[in-house]
Parts: C-alpha cells; sequence; structure tokens
C-alpha cells in the first residue's frame, strides 16, 4: 500500500494492513519498548480492529496485558497509564525515525488506550467489516487530529526533567536561608 496524497482519494485502511505496519514496528530496532509495551500495543490495535473498542478500558487492559486481577484499581496501580504513556512515545520516535516513509500510522491519543490509524496524513478509526474473502474489519476515515509532534513532547519533557528538579532546589534553599541567616547573623555581630 502506498501513501496517499491529500489530494488523491483516501482509501480504508484495512485490518491485515495495520497488522502488517504493527509487525514492521516491532521488527525494528528504533521502536524502543519493552516487552509490556510491545503487548500493550498488540492487544490494543487487536480489540480496536476486532470492533471491541468500547469495552477497551483500563481494568480491563490491567487484566488482559498486565495480568491484574478483577479487583485492580488505577488509582494504586497506574501500570496502564504508564505502559500507554511510554508507547506513545516510542511510536513517535519510531515514525520520526525507521517509520517516516510508512505508508500506515499507528498512534495512540494522550488522554486514553485507544489507539488510531493514519494513512499519509489523514487520520482513520476503526469501522466496519470489509466484504472480503477474509472478513477483517477495515478502517474508515475520521476526523481525528493528526499525531503529536516530537518537537512538543521534547519541549514538555525537557520542562519536566528540568523544571521539576530545579523548583525542588529552590523549596530546599528557601527552607534552609532562614535558619542560615540567624546563624550568619549571630557570627557578625
Amino acid at each position: 500500500m502506498t501513501p496517499q496524497d491529500d489530494e488523491s482519494p483516501r482509501t480504508p485502511l484495512e485490518a491485515r494492513d495495520i497488522y502488517r505496519e504493527l509487525d514492521r514496528i516491532f521488527d525494528s530496532v528504533e521502536f524502543q519498548a519493552f516487552d509490556r509495551g510491545r503487548r500493550f500495543l498488540k492487544y490494543v490495535v487487536g480489540e480496536v480492529l476486532a470492533g471491541r473498542q468500547e469495552h477497551l478500558d483500563v481494568r480491563t487492559i490491567a487484566q488482559f496485558v498486565f495480568d491484574r486481577d478483577s479487583s485492580y484499581d488505577a488509582e494504586d496501580d497506574p501500570v496502564v497509564r504508564i505502559e500507554a504513556g511510554r508507547t506513545r512515545r516510542a511510536l513517535v520516535r519510531y515514525y520520526l525515525t525507521a517509520g517516516k516513509d510508512n505508508p500506515i500510522r499507528i498512534v495512540i491519543a494522550k488522554t486514553g488506550c485507544i489507539p488510531s490509524f493514519h494513512q499519509g496524513n489523514a487520520a482513520f478509526a476503526p469501522g466496519e467489516a470489509h466484504s472480503g474473502e477474509d472478513d477483517l474489519p477495515s478502517a474508515t476515515a475520521s476526523q481525528d487530529p493528526p499525531a503529536p509532534s516530537e518537537e512538543s513532547l521534547s519541549y514538555r519533557d525537557m520542562l519536566l526533567s528540568i523544571g521539576v528538579p530545579l523548583g525542588l532546589v529552590a523549596i530546599i534553599i528557601l527552607a534552609l536561608v532562614k535558619p542560615l541567616r540567624s546563624v550568619f547573623f549571630h557570627l557578625i555581630v
């Protein structure tokens, strides 16, 4: 399958093409996700392509992917949220490097675990089963925004990695200034 221009008509993505893209991702050394992230991505893509995205929630993912029991509480164990974020960032990095020319992109939104599928610059969401010899579901066009750029992620990551430690250092210094001021004042007088 070749990428589509913005002027050309878009064809629905078929599940087999999305699974091929998933195989390309997993075969690439540029996709830097641990086994947990790979299992997470494979599961959510498979569930969406099977038409079960309405039942795809944090508890279900925790049970089927991360072997949590039915009493799983996302507040106490954020494994799904953490792994979704790691996998999302690994996908962004992959599509900026080895996957930059791939005809299909798999994107996980920042506010959830449901993947969307892109062809060229267009976003796709899961749709009805196509009438073919294998009866695999196909994805149809949707109005989802394009995937987040690496620039916005790297800026946010930089802010977090620099801003949080600087804030903590400032709090520690302010906590130490008052007691030290009285010590130095007594030494000078």
